[in-house]
């Protein structure tokens, strides 16, 4: 396993060759960049790398990952909150959440300050009676949020009553959720440059190098006023999703990535 750091002044190519290279086109290193993976192919631990990232270290592990992802993340918390009284963190789907399960073993986080959001979401049913296995919140409900006491006023998930049925449009959703975004107080949620600032981006990369629901080449890429986009042609199943724009990605304080493999 392995992790690495990217300041406002160095580049992140050479991580994760073929993946990293095309996920590098999408987030620039304007703010703190946090990159963390792991190495499944059962070599040995070592301290030194042979690729050329400031601070790579490599882990054997999964749980060793998952617990450098959790101090990382209360770290970033406890800077927040010590700062403005709130900590923002926006999560991704797939096997991010999976990792997340180490934060739950942290003594002393401040759970009640934590305001937890989703940068992308399929439109999908996540509630108790009819989740769907594709939904990111309902994911982050079973690694992490159901055992953990942060207030369900602020947990943001999507309105799924937008989408029940066949017809339903993201559209509608991205637009609701967007509404929500830009009604929450500045010491939750600060703007910059007409921008919402998120302490924390918890990312992932798709098999293609795709970062939430942006997909290489596609037209989402180049929109820039919305703060949420929508998307009903998603490359990956399923084809109805919201995601928060590259502007908005790229405003985030700190972004970090986990890649496995």
């Amino acid at each position: 396993m392995f992790s690495a750091r990217s300041n406002k002044t160095h580049s992140s190519s050479g991580f994760l060759p073929g993946v990293q290279l095309r996920a590098q086109r999408f987030v620039d290193a304007s703010r703190d960049m946090e990159l963390f993976a792991f190495d499944t192919s059962g070599s040995p631990s070592t301290n030194s790398s042979p690729v050329p990232v400031e601070g790579l270290k490599v882990f054997p592990s999964s749980e060793e990952a998952a617990a450098a992802l959790a101090n990382f993340t209360t770290t970033a918390a406890d800077k927040a909150i010590a700062s403005r009284g709130s900590f923002t963190v926006a999560l991704a789907g797939g096997s991010l959440v999976k990792m997340l399960q180490g934060i739950k073993s942290v003594a002393g986080v401040e759970w009640d300050k934590w305001h937890v959001f989703w940068v992308d979401e399929r439109c999908v049913p996540h509630n108790e009676f009819a989740s769907d296995p594709e939904s990111n919140y309902a994911g982050a409900e079973a690694a992490l949020l159901k055992d953990v006491p942060i207030p369900k006023s602020q947990i943001y998930a999507i309105d799924e009553s937008l989408c029940q049925t066949a017809d339903s449009s993201a559209a509608e959703a991205a637009k609701e959720y967007e509404t929500r975004l830009k009604g929450l107080p500045s010491d939750v949620l600060p703007i910059e440059d007409g921008l919402p600032v998120f302490d924390l981006l918890l990312l992932g990369f798709g098999p293609d190098g795709h970062i939430c629901s942006l997909f290489p080449g596609h037209p989402l890429l180049k929109v820039e006023g919305p703060w949420i986009l929508s998307i009903e042609d998603s490359p990956k199943p399923p084809p109805k999703r919201i995601t928060f724009s590259l502007p908005v990605v790229n405003a985030a304080d700190q972004k970090c990535f986990v890649a496995c493999g």
